[in-house]
């Protein structure tokens, strides 16, 4: 698993995000910053099937946005905050 960024010296991976890790409770810097990396990364493409997420290619929203998604709202963020990370400049970057 490619690490989705690193607080700390620690290396964050999407399972660091699940509720009942040892990371969990009160949100860490590096845990936010991980989940709105990923929910930048795992976003939504069209294709003619449905909507997939641009990284990882499943079924759109995938695992991994879920459990970004969820990180950010119990941190207190608004769907118009979460949405605002999409800043992709065309459909395919």
């Amino acid at each position: 698993m490619l690490p989705l960024g690193r607080g700390g010296g620690q290396v964050i991976k999407p399972e660091h995000l699940v509720k009942g890790n040892a990371m969990s409770g009160p949100m860490h810097g590096s845990t936010i910053a991980a989940a709105a990396y990923a929910i930048r990364v795992h976003c939504s493409i069209s294709w003619p099937e449905g909507s997939r997420c641009l990284n990882c290619h499943q079924r759109f929203p995938c695992q991994v946005h879920r459990l970004a998604y969820e990180t950010l709202v119990d941190d207190g963020w608004t769907d118009l905050q979460i949405e605002a990370l999409d800043q992709r400049t065309g459909p395919w970057s």
